[in-house]
Formats: C-alpha cells, structure tokens, sequence
C-alpha cells in the first residue's frame, strides 16, 4: 500500500455528503491527478529530448505513453477529459520527485495493488 500511495495509484478519498457521489470534490481531484500524469509525461518526454536514458523491464511502455503527452498538453479540461486520460492504462506513467524511479502501472501485475482485505500484493511471474 505504501508503493501505491507514493506513486500516486490511489486517490484520496473525501466524503462529502454521500460517500457513494462522486461528485465535487472527486471530480476537481480527478482532473487534478489526470493533470499530474499529464506532467509526468511531459517532464518524461523533455528529458528523453535531452538525451536523458530510461531503463528497466517497462522502459519501451513509458517511452510509448510519453508520446501522447504533446496532444494532451492543456487537454485536462473537464471532467470527461480527465476520466478519459485516468481510464487509458496505456498512459498510466507515475512520479515520485522524492525518488529515482518512475512507476508504468500496470493493475494485473502490480506489486502494491491488493486483492482484498486479507490477501498479499500480486507477484510479478
């Protein structure tokens, strides 16, 4: 749970009202986090331009999404825009500016991601 709260997979939960609306508040964080990914994306895409390396087992994914970053650069305008970017795994690229690395989520294999109450983060194979 400490991995995904640092690279941003899990949104805070805020109760206003009805806890089941989703109205509000979680609309202006949902904007807010597709905004974040945006920027990743983009401060990714900038330090490839300057020759800046990426390595690892997901490297070609996060080189992939940071393609999409010029096209969404001020595209986070509304809250359809926002759930569009948050729902396409292809562009789910997380940062910690605390850390050296850069998270490409990806739910069926992520390590932070619990199945339920009483069961362990996933294993990679």
């Amino acid at each position: 749970m400490t991995l995904a709260i640092q690279y941003g997979h899990m949104r805070s939960v805020v109760s206003a009202g009805d806890a089941r609306s989703r109205d509000g508040i979680h609309d202006l964080l949902d904007i807010e986090t597709a905004r974040a990914t945006v920027d990743t994306l983009a401060t990714l895409t900038a330090d490839l331009s300057e020759g800046v390396g990426i390595y690892g087992p997901v490297a070609r994914r996060a080189i992939n999404a940071a393609a999409h970053a010029p096209e969404l650069i001020g595209a986070v305008t509304s809250v359809r825009t926002a759930q569009d970017i948050l729902d396409n795994s292809q562009l789910s690229v997380y940062d910690n500016p605390g850390s050296y690395l850069r998270c490409v989520y990806r739910r069926n294999n992520a390590l932070c991601h619990w199945l339920g109450a009483n069961s362990r983060p996933m294993q990679l194979p």
